[in-house]
């Protein structure tokens, strides 16, 4: 800023006077000045960057006016301003590798900037992004910390060019680059598949338990779990038995033998158990797997898969029994009979008397209340097409 004092040296009274600086743009008119009278008049000129460099600045302004109501007198006054601009140095920046789902401080640009050879005070200096290099959602804070917004980005390399100039003088600045690279995020996902019974026979229901855990530090988004079911078992339904998290949704869907669970968002940490039920078919070795993928990259493929596989044991009816209340073949137990939508056992003694029926048998005869000998059996099915068959045999019962 610029005083500019006005004085009447004079002897006589000086009139209609006007007072410009053209660098401030200053225009003033006064109607009279008496002898020795002063009139100060403050006015503002804005540094440029022409100036800066050239070291110095100059300002001249002018007066003039009349006396005795006809004569002109002018006058006119300078001041010159020395520059030392304040030395600004930006250095470049290499923040490093964040996942896509990274938001908050990449980092802060003023660490290693320099003003006049120290670190600047983030009060003394303004920070602006001036290109972007197509990094979305992006900005400095007051501090100098370079904050970011997550998920508008693809995954690569991004280069910003950044000013940092001095307050009050914007033509004194410096500029640098700051490297960021995005990467998807890294997530470490895990399956396991588990059959749930130790044996398994013609007809029989049972169930296999898939556990899926996210064993990494970030969360996974748009997971997929998928399960084919062999030709050898036929479904009978599914059921999830443990969400460890509220945040997580699951949906399922099934498209002939492949069922597949979709889940948005997966937390660190989390688990669910999916319990699926079947039905066993044809005697003979059967393989289910199951596997979980997700967007990002996954540190530890290994246990993105997993596969149990089991043997479907033919229809077999046993010819002893031990009913001595040990839990070990008490009853008389015909393996695979669920294979048959209908059946009906009769069992006779040797003098032909029937000791016991029962429709749709439920393996659930221990000779309960007779001797110890032998027992013939005749049982009676039906397959799922309707063809009917008869099994006769005998069963010896052994007590002790």
């Amino acid at each position: 800023s610029y005083e500019l004092v006005l004085t009447n040296k004079g002897n006589v009274t000086l009139t209609n006077i006007t007072v410009e600086d053209p660098a401030t743009g200053l225009s003033e008119f006064i109607d009279e000045l008496s002898v020795n009278e002063s009139i100060t008049i403050e006015t503002n000129y804005t540094i440029t960057e022409e100036d800066i460099q050239r070291g110095f600045f100059t300002n001249i302004a002018f007066a003039k006016g009349t006396y005795l109501g006809t004569d002109l007198i002018e006058a006119n006054g300078s001041a010159t301003s020395q520059f030392v601009p304040t030395e600004i140095i930006a250095v470049d920046d290499d923040f490093g590798v964040f996942p896509l789902s990274f938001a908050g401080t990449l980092g802060n640009v003023l660490n290693n900037d320099l003003v006049d050879g120290e670190v600047p005070n983030p009060t003394e200096v303004f920070v602006e992004i001036i290109e972007s290099g197509n990094l979305q959602g992006v900005s400095f804070d007051l501090e100098g910390n370079l904050i970011l917004i997550p998920g508008l980005n693809e995954p690569g390399i991004y280069q910003l060019t950044y000013r940092l100039s001095e307050v009050g003088v914007p033509e004194n600045y410096d500029e640098a680059i700051i490297t960021i690279e995005l990467e998807d995020d890294r997530v470490d996902l895990s399956i396991q598949k588990v059959t749930l019974v130790s044996e398994i026979y013609e007809g029989d229901e049972f169930e296999y338990e898939v556990t899926i855990q996210n064993l990494g530090e970030t969360a996974a988004r748009n997971v997929v779990i998928r399960d084919e079911l062999p030709g050898g078992v036929g479904r009978i339904g599914e059921e999830t038995v443990q969400v460890s998290d509220p945040q997580i949704e699951i949906n399922p869907s099934v498209i002939g033998s492949v069922l597949t669970w979709e889940i948005p968002f997966f937390p660190s940490g989390a688990e669910i158990v999916i319990r699926i039920k079947v039905k066993a078919g044809n005697p003979g070795l059967i393989t289910n797997g199951a596997s979980v993928l997700s967007e990002g990259i996954d540190t530890d493929p290994s246990n993105n898969q997993s596969s149990v596989t089991d043997e479907i044991k033919a229809f077999k009816v046993p010819n002893v029994i031990t009913p001595n209340s040990d839990g070990l073949n008490d009853e008389f137990q015909i393996n695979g009979l669920n294979k048959f939508v209908e059946n009906k056992l009769v069992i006779i003694n040797r003098a032909g008397d029937v000791v016991f029926e029962q429709n749709n048998y439920l393996n659930n005869w221990s000779a309960e209340g007779l001797q110890a000998g032998t027992y013939f059996y005749v049982l009676e099915v039906t397959d799922a097409s309707g063809r009917k068959q008869d099994f006769k045999g005998w069963v010896q019962v052994i007590k002790k």
